[in-house]
């Protein structure tokens, strides 16, 4: 048996090439012993080609290669074994750290008593805000610190700033040894402080800490089931047989698209130049724009038909001009007096909801704008234009839906190809049908491998560009209308 792809031979049972790793389809004895005679009629059906010139090569109608140094399923081996030592690693530090656990001892503290001679805060804004509290006691020049990891989770200090004032008597709980032998940072001394008290008021305390420390303790558990769950996950997908594709003769034939792109392409001009694009932020849309061009370039049909991306980088620019209005509306809308408006009653859910909703929405059709803008602008090699007929109110739906489908924690990947799939059957082109046939364990396990191998930063380059290719060879297209007949091949 011949492989379809490549041309070479593969005993009768073989699953896959083993060669370029490609699904084999299985055929009758006549077929076995010429690979041609097994493609052509393929080819011939689904692009017939037109008379072949004099000096015309005559492998042009094949699909242009590059040379590979590895097949398709060598690269996912290599990809999904960096992904899997790497959640193994993890997953093991993980487990480590939460069995090794042991809280602090509260006869392991002491305390220092002084008059409060100052007290600053100090904050660091971000999506996760951290900060810390220095305390000044008179005749003292060791800084007494409420460290960030506890001082904005169990520290009282709205309070502490409206009733605490300098001049008073204040009771810091450190460990005994570091009040014996304050840490050294720089020049200042640092004493690391659990439990601040003044008077009988109580503003932090040793109790607070080892409660914080459990708590704590109990994310490394979930951590550590959920990178367990993702090891499991990336080894069996690693293993997995593809379910085997039937080709029915009544049907008309569909046949998957080719991805020629590889990691090694981020090295050349426009891939620089896109990458200079994506680090200044404000060359994003230009990034945009070279990814697209790049991923249309290099995806081919099984006849030899190219695509381009012939979108412009004004437009790009505009859609994400559009982008941030809907960021700054989400940010800056004065949501907390609607809110205010409706705390007193019973709609104060249905006002919030409403707002988040309306918000997502809002993003929702920015996504929308720019999936016309991609979809609108493919071009294949003969001149034909693609095309799509998504409406906004169910393209807007399918988008909630894959934000609820966030809580299911892998839900989302069927959810994704239920959305895929639903895409493809919108794109239109003249006569000719997608249609998506990648499966929902298959987008999960291959988008946990995917995230945990780019963890290395350097593997970026080539695991997206193995994602790529899984993603748009799982979409397989067909023709449709009646070809015209192919003319014998002459030369002229």
């Amino acid at each position: 048996m011949f492989c379809t792809k490549c041309g070479a031979a593969n005993p009768d049972d073989a699953d896959f090439c083993h060669k370029c790793g490609r699904l084999t389809f299985k055929t009758s004895e006549q077929t076995k012993t010429n690979p041609i005679s097994q493609a052509a009629p393929i080819e011939s059906e689904i692009n017939p080609q037109p008379p072949r010139i004099s000096g015309q090569n005559s492998d042009d109608r094949e699909l242009p290669k590059r040379q590979r140094a590895f097949s398709d399923l060598a690269e996912t081996r290599i990809i999904s074994g960096i992904a899997l030592v790497l959640l193994v690693v993890a997953t093991g530090w993980l487990w480590n750290r939460y069995v090794a656990f042991r809280p602090d001892k509260e006869a392991d503290y002491g305390s220092k008593t002084g008059v409060l001679a100052s007290a600053q805060e100090h904050l660091q804004p971000g999506n996760v805000p951290s900060g810390y509290l220095d305390i000044l006691i008179e005749n003292s020049e060791v800084h007494y610190r409420v460290p960030a990891d506890g001082y904005l989770d169990y520290f009282r200090r709205d309070i502490f700033f409206k009733e605490s004032s300098a001049g008073e008597f204040v009771v810091l709980t450190a460990r005994a040894s570091e009040l014996e032998n304050p840490r050294i940072f720089g020049a200042d001394k640092i004493v690391f402080v659990r439990g601040v008290r003044i008077g009988s008021r109580i503003y932090s305390s040793v109790q607070d800490h080892i409660a914080w420390q459990k708590k704590d303790n109990r994310w490394l558990l979930w951590f550590g089931l959920f990178s367990s769950l993702a090891t499991v996950i990336v080894f069996a997908g690693m293993f997995l047989r593809e379910a085997k594709q039937v080709v029915s003769e009544e049907a008309p034939r569909f046949l998957p698209l080719c991805f020629s792109g590889r990691g090694r392409d981020v090295f050349n001009p426009n891939g620089l130049i896109a990458i200079v694009s994506a680090v200044s932020i404000i060359g994003i849309p230009v990034w945009q724009v070279f990814t697209n061009r790049w991923i249309a370039r290099n995806t081919q049909t099984r006849g030899g038909k190219t695509f381009t991306f012939v979108g412009s980088i004004g437009v790009a620019y505009g859609i994400a001009g559009l982008s941030v209005a809907a960021q700054m509306v989400q940010k800056f809308a004065p949501w907390d007096r609607l809110y205010a408006v409706f705390t007193s009653s019973s709609f104060v859910w249905i006002a919030v909801g409403l707002a988040t909703i309306f918000c997502y929405a809002l993003a929702g059709a920015v996504q929308f704008l720019y999936f016309r803008y991609f979809s609108e602008n493919i071009r294949s090699s003969d001149g034909k234009r693609l095309g799509s007929v998504v409406r906004f109110f169910p393209f807007v739906g399918f988008q909630l839906l894959g934000l609820f489908s966030l809580f299911t924690v892998v839900g989302w990947a069927w959810w994704g190809v239920w959305y895929t799939r639903w895409i493809a059957k919108q794109l239109i082109g003249p006569g000719v049908d997608i249609r998506f046939v990648g499966s929902g364990f298959q987008l999960l396990w291959r988008t946990v491998a995917a995230c945990v191998a780019s963890v290395p930063l350097l593997t970026i380059p080539w695991t997206i560009s193995w994602f790529l290719r899984w993603f748009i060879t799982s979409f397989e297209i067909s023709q449709t209308e009646s070809p015209p007949s192919a003319v014998a091949s002459t030369e002229v």
